[in-house]
């Protein structure tokens, strides 16, 4: 009898343990479905706030800002400043293509396809760097 109750206890025990590790799986899932949702809202409440700060449709901005980057390659003029603080000269950058830019022909390249003045695209990579520097990416 003694035998029966613990094999009959050692059977409701483990399928106890089995929905405790369905539970935790379970938990785990909506925690990282809610990161991942937090951080989407994060980059794409960014790309809307700038939009309509800027008067721009996010799918253009978006747009613009990925060109921005391509071309420049992420380029930071405070490291590169910092790094070289005797350098005067007109700083270029490299295109994907081979082909060497300056960050105000990069300006004005997209000034020209998106018809869009460059001192707003300017203050867009700004903002943009900005709010990825508050948040330290």
């Amino acid at each position: 009898m003694t035998k029966i109750i613990i094999v009959v206890f050692s059977i409701l025990l483990i399928l106890g343990c089995g929905d405790a590790k369905k539970d935790r799986k379970k938990v785990d899932k909506q925690r990282d479905a809610m990161t991942e949702q937090w951080t989407k809202n994060i980059l794409t409440g960014d790309i809307t706030l700038l939009a309509i700060k800027h008067g721009i449709a996010e799918e253009q901005l978006i747009k613009i800002l990925d060109e921005y980057y391509k071309m420049t390659q992420g380029f930071s003029m405070i490291e590169f400043m910092s790094s070289f603080p005797s350098k005067k000269e007109g700083v270029k950058l490299e295109t994907g293509t081979g082909e060497v830019i300056t960050i105000s022909d990069a300006l004005n390249r997209l000034s020209d396809k998106y018809n869009i003045s460059k001192q707003i695209l300017s203050s867009i990579i700004i903002d943009k760097k900005m709010l990825e520097c508050r948040r330290g990416d």
